[in-house]
C-alpha cells in the first residue's frame, strides 16, 4: 500500500530588527551576514535553545528567535 504523504507547511519568517545570521546556534559562531529589519526567510526548524534554523541564501543558517516573527505565508 503506497505510503500518502500529508503536505508540509513551509514557515516563513522575516527579522524583527537588523540582526546577525550564523552559521550556527550560538553567539560565538561565525556571522554569515547582517540583515536588515524586515528581511524574510524560510524557516526550517524552531529549536528548543533560542535559535530558528532558516535557509538564507541556500544555505542552512541561524538567527536568535527573539528577532524572529513567523509570518506563514
Amino acid at each position: 500500500r503506497p505510503v500518502v504523504n500529508c503536505p508540509v507547511i513551509t514557515m516563513h519568517g522575516r527579522s524583527s530588527t537588523r540582526v546577525n545570521i550564523r552559521d550556527a546556534a550560538s553567539e560565538n559562531a561565525k556571522v554569515l551576514n547582517t540583515v536588515d529589519e524586515g528581511t524574510t526567510f524560510e524557516i526550517i526548524e524552531i529549536q528548543d535553545n533560542g535559535w530558528t534554523k532558516i535557509l538564507y541564501e541556500g544555505t542552512e543558517a541561524y538567527i536568535s528567535s527573539n528577532f524572529v516573527i513567523v509570518t506563514n505565508d
